[in-house]
């Protein structure tokens, strides 16, 4: 049996935690949107 890397396993574990993290605000600045509360004019995410 042949050991095959997954697709995970070849990314390094910078750009993981980079993607993590990177998630995580998105989920919590929609979540954080949903209760009133907008991020964008704060963290500049968004220029309108």
């Amino acid at each position: 049996m042949n050991y095959r890397p997954t697709f995970m396993s070849s990314i390094p574990v910078v750009v993981k935690n980079l993607i993590i993290v990177n998630v995580l605000v998105l989920l919590g600045t929609y979540s954080l949107r949903q209760a009133g509360i907008d991020l964008y004019p704060d963290l500049s995410l968004l220029v309108r």
